[in-house]
Protein backbone atom coordinates (compact mmCIF):
# COMPACT_ATOMS: atom_id res chain seq x y z
CA UNK A 1 0.00 0.00 0.00
CA UNK A 2 2.68 2.15 0.79
CA UNK A 3 4.45 1.80 -2.46
CA UNK A 4 1.03 2.28 -4.79
CA UNK A 5 0.39 5.66 -2.61
CA UNK A 6 4.17 6.95 -3.01
CA UNK A 7 3.36 6.11 -7.16
CA UNK A 8 -0.06 7.85 -7.18
CA UNK A 9 1.42 11.21 -5.64
CA UNK A 10 4.46 11.11 -8.04
CA UNK A 11 1.94 11.14 -10.51
CA UNK A 12 0.56 14.78 -10.20
CA UNK A 13 3.53 15.93 -8.04
CA UNK A 14 7.43 16.42 -8.38
CA UNK A 15 7.59 15.17 -4.63
CA UNK A 16 5.95 12.66 -2.39
CA UNK A 17 5.31 12.71 1.41
CA UNK A 18 6.27 9.85 3.72
CA UNK A 19 4.68 9.88 7.71
CA UNK A 20 6.40 7.64 9.94
CA UNK A 21 5.95 7.18 13.57
CA UNK A 22 8.17 7.15 16.26
CA UNK A 23 8.37 5.23 19.10
CA UNK A 24 5.65 3.79 20.77
CA UNK A 25 4.33 7.61 21.44
CA UNK A 26 3.26 7.97 17.74
CA UNK A 27 5.03 10.63 17.08
CA UNK A 28 5.05 11.63 13.62
CA UNK A 29 7.70 12.33 11.01
CA UNK A 30 6.85 13.69 7.87
CA UNK A 31 9.58 13.31 4.91
CA UNK A 32 9.15 15.01 1.66
CA UNK A 33 11.12 12.86 -1.00
CA UNK A 34 11.50 14.30 -4.42
CA UNK A 35 10.02 11.66 -7.10
CA UNK A 36 13.39 11.95 -9.53
CA UNK A 37 16.16 10.37 -7.62
CA UNK A 38 19.03 12.46 -9.95
CA UNK A 39 16.89 15.32 -7.90
CA UNK A 40 19.18 14.32 -4.90
CA UNK A 41 22.13 13.46 -6.46
CA UNK A 42 23.09 16.54 -8.51
CA UNK A 43 21.65 18.71 -5.85
CA UNK A 44 24.00 21.95 -5.37
CA UNK A 45 23.52 21.43 -1.67
CA UNK A 46 25.63 18.53 -2.11
CA UNK A 47 28.54 19.79 -3.71
CA UNK A 48 31.98 18.34 -2.89
CA UNK A 49 33.26 15.24 -1.18
CA UNK A 50 31.96 14.06 2.03
CA UNK A 51 35.43 14.08 3.04
CA UNK A 52 36.03 17.91 2.37
CA UNK A 53 37.39 19.81 5.56
CA UNK A 54 34.88 23.14 4.97
CA UNK A 55 31.09 23.36 5.44
CA UNK A 56 29.41 26.39 3.82
CA UNK A 57 26.29 25.40 6.01
CA UNK A 58 28.61 25.66 9.02
CA UNK A 59 32.10 27.94 9.01
CA UNK A 60 34.84 27.40 10.99
CA UNK A 61 34.76 30.50 12.75
CA UNK A 62 31.23 29.62 14.18
CA UNK A 63 32.29 26.23 14.86
CA UNK A 64 35.04 27.74 17.01
CA UNK A 65 33.05 29.73 18.89
CA UNK A 66 30.42 27.21 20.02
CA UNK A 67 33.16 25.00 21.56
CA UNK A 68 34.95 27.59 23.08
CA UNK A 69 31.72 28.47 25.08
CA UNK A 70 30.28 24.63 25.38
CA UNK A 71 33.80 23.92 26.66
CA UNK A 72 35.14 26.31 28.62
CA UNK A 73 36.61 25.68 32.17
CA UNK A 74 34.18 27.38 33.92
CA UNK A 75 30.93 25.27 31.82
CA UNK A 76 31.59 22.37 34.50
CA UNK A 77 30.38 21.06 37.85
CA UNK A 78 31.60 23.21 40.48
CA UNK A 79 34.89 22.17 42.35
CA UNK A 80 33.45 19.80 45.69
CA UNK A 81 35.19 17.47 47.99
CA UNK A 82 31.99 16.21 49.62
CA UNK A 83 29.23 13.61 47.95
CA UNK A 84 32.57 12.48 44.99
CA UNK A 85 31.49 9.70 42.86
CA UNK A 86 33.26 6.12 43.62
CA UNK A 87 37.36 6.44 41.82
CA UNK A 88 38.12 4.64 38.97
CA UNK A 89 40.34 1.92 39.55
CA UNK A 90 41.57 0.36 36.79
CA UNK A 91 43.86 -3.16 36.56
CA UNK A 92 44.38 -6.02 34.60
CA UNK A 93 45.99 -6.94 31.41
CA UNK A 94 45.92 -3.75 30.43
CA UNK A 95 48.02 -2.74 32.94
CA UNK A 96 51.16 -5.00 32.17
CA UNK A 97 54.25 -5.12 30.29
CA UNK A 98 57.59 -7.06 29.41
CA UNK A 99 60.65 -5.29 29.14
CA UNK A 100 64.34 -5.98 29.72
CA UNK A 101 64.84 -4.10 32.80
CA UNK A 102 61.89 -4.51 34.93
CA UNK A 103 60.88 -8.11 33.31
CA UNK A 104 57.30 -8.46 33.76
CA UNK A 105 55.39 -5.41 35.63
CA UNK A 106 52.04 -3.98 36.39
CA UNK A 107 50.49 -1.27 37.56
CA UNK A 108 47.25 -0.19 39.68
CA UNK A 109 45.92 3.00 38.83
CA UNK A 110 43.23 4.98 40.90
CA UNK A 111 41.63 7.88 39.68
CA UNK A 112 39.19 10.34 41.72
CA UNK A 113 36.89 12.91 39.97
CA UNK A 114 36.71 16.29 42.30
CA UNK A 115 33.85 18.51 40.07
CA UNK A 116 34.84 21.23 38.26
CA UNK A 117 37.11 19.37 35.22
CA UNK A 118 39.89 18.25 38.34
CA UNK A 119 40.95 15.16 38.96
CA UNK A 120 43.63 13.32 40.80
CA UNK A 121 45.22 10.32 39.47
CA UNK A 122 47.78 7.60 41.62
CA UNK A 123 49.62 5.42 39.97
CA UNK A 124 51.84 2.52 41.61
CA UNK A 125 53.81 0.09 39.05
CA UNK A 126 56.14 -3.07 40.30
CA UNK A 127 58.54 -5.12 38.31
CA UNK A 128 59.23 -8.49 38.99
CA UNK A 129 62.83 -8.56 37.87
CA UNK A 130 64.56 -4.91 38.98
CA UNK A 131 62.22 -5.15 42.39
CA UNK A 132 61.90 -1.23 41.88
CA UNK A 133 58.67 0.24 42.78
CA UNK A 134 57.53 3.38 40.23
CA UNK A 135 55.01 5.63 41.05
CA UNK A 136 53.17 8.53 40.03
CA UNK A 137 50.87 11.19 41.54
CA UNK A 138 49.05 13.98 39.36
CA UNK A 139 46.26 16.68 39.83
CA UNK A 140 44.61 17.66 36.40
CA UNK A 141 42.04 19.85 35.34
CA UNK A 142 40.62 19.46 31.61
CA UNK A 143 37.18 19.99 29.63
CA UNK A 144 38.00 17.40 27.17
CA UNK A 145 39.43 19.72 24.68
CA UNK A 146 42.71 20.76 26.87
CA UNK A 147 43.88 19.54 29.96
CA UNK A 148 46.35 21.61 32.80
CA UNK A 149 48.59 19.17 35.44
CA UNK A 150 51.18 18.84 37.88
CA UNK A 151 52.97 15.20 38.23
CA UNK A 152 55.38 14.04 40.94
CA UNK A 153 56.55 11.03 39.25
CA UNK A 154 59.57 8.03 39.77
CA UNK A 155 59.26 5.80 36.55
CA UNK A 156 60.96 4.12 33.91
CA UNK A 157 61.32 5.81 30.65
CA UNK A 158 61.81 4.96 26.61
CA UNK A 159 64.45 7.33 25.10
CA UNK A 160 62.73 6.23 21.49
CA UNK A 161 61.08 8.74 19.60
CA UNK A 162 59.10 6.38 17.40
CA UNK A 163 57.20 3.30 18.58
CA UNK A 164 55.68 2.64 22.09
CA UNK A 165 58.57 0.26 23.79
CA UNK A 166 56.34 0.44 26.96
CA UNK A 167 52.93 -0.99 25.13
CA UNK A 168 51.37 -4.54 25.27
CA UNK A 169 52.62 -4.79 21.71
CA UNK A 170 56.04 -4.30 22.35
CA UNK A 171 56.18 -6.10 25.06
CA UNK A 172 54.31 -9.24 23.25
CA UNK A 173 57.45 -8.84 20.61
CA UNK A 174 60.12 -8.66 23.50
CA UNK A 175 58.80 -12.02 25.47
CA UNK A 176 58.53 -14.24 22.42
CA UNK A 177 61.55 -12.94 20.19
CA UNK A 178 63.55 -11.16 22.69
CA UNK A 179 63.07 -7.69 20.29
CA UNK A 180 63.01 -5.15 23.24
CA UNK A 181 63.33 -2.07 20.69
CA UNK A 182 63.28 0.50 23.50
CA UNK A 183 66.33 2.19 25.05
CA UNK A 184 65.62 2.91 28.67
CA UNK A 185 66.40 5.08 31.44
CA UNK A 186 64.96 6.04 34.81
CA UNK A 187 63.61 9.59 35.86
CA UNK A 188 62.30 10.67 39.43
CA UNK A 189 61.28 14.84 39.47
CA UNK A 190 57.72 17.22 38.77
CA UNK A 191 56.45 18.13 35.64
CA UNK A 192 53.75 20.28 34.59
CA UNK A 193 52.11 19.57 31.53
CA UNK A 194 49.45 21.62 29.00
CA UNK A 195 47.79 19.33 26.19
CA UNK A 196 45.32 20.28 23.23
CA UNK A 197 43.70 18.04 21.60
CA UNK A 198 40.89 20.56 19.52
CA UNK A 199 41.24 19.98 15.72
CA UNK A 200 45.11 19.40 16.50
CA UNK A 201 46.96 18.02 19.22
CA UNK A 202 49.60 20.30 20.69
CA UNK A 203 51.35 18.99 24.00
CA UNK A 204 53.34 21.58 26.23
CA UNK A 205 55.63 19.78 29.26
CA UNK A 206 57.90 21.68 31.65
CA UNK A 207 60.22 19.70 33.75
CA UNK A 208 62.85 19.22 36.45
CA UNK A 209 63.79 16.07 36.60
CA UNK A 210 66.85 13.45 37.62
CA UNK A 211 68.01 10.98 35.29
CA UNK A 212 69.63 7.66 35.96
CA UNK A 213 70.95 4.29 34.28
CA UNK A 214 67.89 1.58 34.09
CA UNK A 215 69.97 -1.62 34.28
CA UNK A 216 68.90 -5.02 32.63
CA UNK A 217 67.18 -7.22 34.82
CA UNK A 218 65.23 -10.04 32.67
CA UNK A 219 66.89 -12.43 30.37
CA UNK A 220 63.75 -14.86 29.80
CA UNK A 221 62.56 -14.63 26.07
CA UNK A 222 60.39 -17.82 24.70
CA UNK A 223 62.85 -17.52 21.57
CA UNK A 224 65.89 -15.38 20.91
CA UNK A 225 68.22 -12.61 23.15
CA UNK A 226 67.86 -9.20 24.39
CA UNK A 227 70.17 -7.10 23.23
CA UNK A 228 72.08 -5.03 26.26
CA UNK A 229 70.33 -1.87 27.14
CA UNK A 230 72.30 1.93 26.81
CA UNK A 231 74.20 3.31 30.07
CA UNK A 232 72.53 6.58 30.29
CA UNK A 233 74.01 9.59 31.81
CA UNK A 234 73.00 10.42 35.38
CA UNK A 235 72.39 13.90 36.33
CA UNK A 236 69.81 16.85 36.63
CA UNK A 237 67.74 18.61 33.97
CA UNK A 238 65.58 21.31 33.91
CA UNK A 239 63.98 21.89 31.09
CA UNK A 240 60.82 22.68 28.27
CA UNK A 241 59.20 20.37 25.52
CA UNK A 242 56.86 20.85 23.48
CA UNK A 243 54.78 18.66 20.37
CA UNK A 244 52.75 19.35 17.66
CA UNK A 245 50.63 17.28 15.57
CA UNK A 246 48.73 17.57 12.33
CA UNK A 247 47.06 15.77 10.09
CA UNK A 248 44.89 16.11 7.26
CA UNK A 249 42.74 14.38 4.37
CA UNK A 250 39.88 12.42 5.23
CA UNK A 251 39.59 10.42 2.06
CA UNK A 252 41.01 7.24 2.40
CA UNK A 253 41.46 6.84 -1.52
CA UNK A 254 42.95 10.99 -1.59
CA UNK A 255 46.03 12.20 -0.09
CA UNK A 256 46.42 12.01 3.33
CA UNK A 257 49.64 13.76 5.21
CA UNK A 258 50.55 13.54 9.09
CA UNK A 259 53.18 15.85 10.78
CA UNK A 260 55.19 15.76 13.62
CA UNK A 261 57.34 18.42 15.25
CA UNK A 262 59.22 17.79 18.65
CA UNK A 263 61.30 20.23 20.02
CA UNK A 264 62.98 20.07 23.52
CA UNK A 265 66.19 21.91 25.42
CA UNK A 266 67.06 21.26 28.86
CA UNK A 267 70.10 22.64 31.37
CA UNK A 268 71.39 20.98 34.15
CA UNK A 269 74.32 18.74 34.26
CA UNK A 270 74.99 19.23 30.42
CA UNK A 271 72.69 21.84 28.39
CA UNK A 272 71.43 21.10 25.26
CA UNK A 273 68.56 21.80 22.96
CA UNK A 274 67.22 19.36 20.01
CA UNK A 275 64.35 19.41 17.01
CA UNK A 276 63.10 16.49 14.93
CA UNK A 277 60.01 16.74 12.21
CA UNK A 278 58.58 13.52 10.69
CA UNK A 279 56.41 13.99 7.20
CA UNK A 280 53.81 10.97 6.06
CA UNK A 281 51.94 11.15 3.12
CA UNK A 282 50.14 8.35 1.23
CA UNK A 283 47.71 8.22 -1.39
CA UNK A 284 45.70 5.76 -3.53
CA UNK A 285 46.53 4.40 -6.98
CA UNK A 286 44.78 2.26 -9.65
CA UNK A 287 43.62 -1.16 -9.19
CA UNK A 288 43.24 -0.87 -5.50
CA UNK A 289 47.01 0.18 -4.73
CA UNK A 290 47.98 2.52 -2.44
CA UNK A 291 51.64 4.45 -1.89
CA UNK A 292 53.24 5.91 1.50
CA UNK A 293 56.13 7.72 2.25
CA UNK A 294 57.56 9.12 5.23
CA UNK A 295 60.26 11.64 5.81
CA UNK A 296 62.13 12.85 8.79
CA UNK A 297 64.72 14.43 9.73
CA UNK A 298 66.49 16.52 13.16
CA UNK A 299 69.87 17.72 14.51
CA UNK A 300 70.76 19.07 18.08
CA UNK A 301 72.65 21.96 19.80
CA UNK A 302 74.92 21.60 23.09
CA UNK A 303 76.07 18.46 24.88
CA UNK A 304 73.14 15.92 24.82
CA UNK A 305 73.36 12.65 26.57
CA UNK A 306 72.79 9.63 25.39
CA UNK A 307 68.99 9.16 26.42
CA UNK A 308 68.12 11.80 24.20
CA UNK A 309 69.78 10.42 21.11
CA UNK A 310 67.69 9.69 17.67
CA UNK A 311 68.28 5.71 17.41
CA UNK A 312 68.00 3.88 14.25
CA UNK A 313 67.16 -0.01 13.41
CA UNK A 314 64.19 -1.86 14.11
CA UNK A 315 60.38 -1.99 13.35
CA UNK A 316 59.82 1.76 13.50
CA UNK A 317 62.78 2.91 11.88
CA UNK A 318 64.77 0.93 9.25
CA UNK A 319 62.95 -2.58 8.93
CA UNK A 320 65.38 -5.74 8.47
CA UNK A 321 67.96 -3.74 10.94
CA UNK A 322 68.39 -4.05 14.52
CA UNK A 323 67.68 -1.67 17.45
CA UNK A 324 70.97 -2.00 19.19
CA UNK A 325 73.47 0.81 20.81
CA UNK A 326 75.57 1.05 18.39
CA UNK A 327 73.01 3.30 15.50
CA UNK A 328 72.25 6.45 17.58
CA UNK A 329 73.67 9.88 17.43
CA UNK A 330 72.87 13.73 18.09
CA UNK A 331 71.61 14.21 14.37
CA UNK A 332 69.10 12.14 11.89
CA UNK A 333 68.07 11.71 8.50
CA UNK A 334 65.23 8.82 7.37
CA UNK A 335 63.24 7.48 5.08
CA UNK A 336 60.74 4.83 4.93
CA UNK A 337 58.45 4.29 1.23
CA UNK A 338 56.08 1.43 1.14
CA UNK A 339 53.75 0.38 -1.80
CA UNK A 340 50.52 -1.95 -0.73
CA UNK A 341 47.89 -3.26 -2.20
CA UNK A 342 44.24 -5.14 -1.46
CA UNK A 343 41.30 -4.01 0.91
CA UNK A 344 41.85 -2.34 4.07
CA UNK A 345 40.98 -5.68 5.79
CA UNK A 346 43.82 -7.41 5.01
CA UNK A 347 46.80 -5.79 2.67
CA UNK A 348 50.08 -6.69 1.34
CA UNK A 349 53.00 -4.43 0.57
CA UNK A 350 56.52 -4.06 -0.60
CA UNK A 351 58.43 -1.29 2.15
CA UNK A 352 62.18 0.16 1.61
CA UNK A 353 63.91 1.70 4.49
CA UNK A 354 66.96 3.74 4.62
CA UNK A 355 68.80 6.30 7.09
CA UNK A 356 71.58 7.60 9.16
CA UNK A 357 72.88 8.39 12.74
CA UNK A 358 75.80 10.00 13.65
CA UNK A 359 77.40 13.34 15.29
CA UNK A 360 75.71 16.13 13.62
CA UNK A 361 79.15 17.73 12.17
CA UNK A 362 79.06 14.39 10.10
CA UNK A 363 75.90 15.02 8.36
CA UNK A 364 76.79 16.18 5.01
CA UNK A 365 79.29 13.58 4.71
CA UNK A 366 76.86 10.29 6.15
CA UNK A 367 78.23 7.86 3.88
CA UNK A 368 76.21 4.56 3.34
CA UNK A 369 72.94 4.74 5.17
CA UNK A 370 71.05 2.04 7.09
CA UNK A 371 68.94 0.43 4.60
CA UNK A 372 66.38 -2.92 4.72
CA UNK A 373 63.37 -3.88 2.39
CA UNK A 374 60.72 -6.27 2.53
CA UNK A 375 57.33 -7.67 2.49
CA UNK A 376 54.60 -7.06 4.87
CA UNK A 377 51.05 -8.56 5.77
CA UNK A 378 48.98 -6.41 7.78
CA UNK A 379 45.13 -7.10 8.43
CA UNK A 380 42.61 -5.14 9.82
CA UNK A 381 44.19 -1.62 8.38
CA UNK A 382 47.41 -2.22 10.63
CA UNK A 383 45.76 -3.97 14.05
CA UNK A 384 47.81 -6.98 12.98
CA UNK A 385 50.89 -7.11 11.12
CA UNK A 386 53.68 -9.80 9.40
CA UNK A 387 56.66 -8.86 7.77
CA UNK A 388 59.30 -10.50 6.34
CA UNK A 389 62.43 -8.17 5.76
CA UNK A 390 65.89 -8.34 4.51
CA UNK A 391 68.97 -6.35 5.72
CA UNK A 392 70.98 -4.58 3.09
CA UNK A 393 73.67 -1.97 4.94
CA UNK A 394 75.41 -2.80 7.71
CA UNK A 395 73.94 -6.17 8.37
CA UNK A 396 72.83 -8.40 5.82
CA UNK A 397 70.09 -10.49 7.46
CA UNK A 398 66.51 -11.93 7.40
CA UNK A 399 63.85 -11.08 10.02
CA UNK A 400 60.60 -12.23 10.43
CA UNK A 401 58.17 -10.10 13.02
CA UNK A 402 55.07 -10.12 14.27
CA UNK A 403 53.57 -7.76 15.76
CA UNK A 404 50.22 -4.99 16.80
CA UNK A 405 48.95 -1.87 16.03
CA UNK A 406 51.56 -0.46 12.68
CA UNK A 407 49.50 0.89 9.83
CA UNK A 408 53.13 1.55 7.69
Amino acid sequence: MAADSSKNQCRNSATRVVTQYKSDARIPSVLTIPCNDSTLIYSKDFVGSIYDDDDAIFDRESRDQLIGAALGMRAQAAFSLANLPRPRVQIGPSMMRYNRVEGFSTEVLLEQQLGGGFAATAIARYGFSDGKPNGEFAMARTNLSRTVGLNVYSRLNAANDWGAPLSFGSSLSALLYGRDEGFYFRSSGVELQWNSTRFLRLDWRAYTEHQSRAVQNATFTVGGAFVPNIAAYRGRFTGLTTRWLKSSGNDPRGLRTFTDVRLEGAIGDSAFARGAVDFTMSHALPRKLSASLALSTGSSVGDMPIQRHWFLGGLQTIRGQNADTTQHGNAFWMTRAELSAGPSVFRSSLFGDFGWTGDRSSISRAGRPLSGVGLGFAAFDGLVRFDVSRGIHPRKQTRVDFYLNRRF
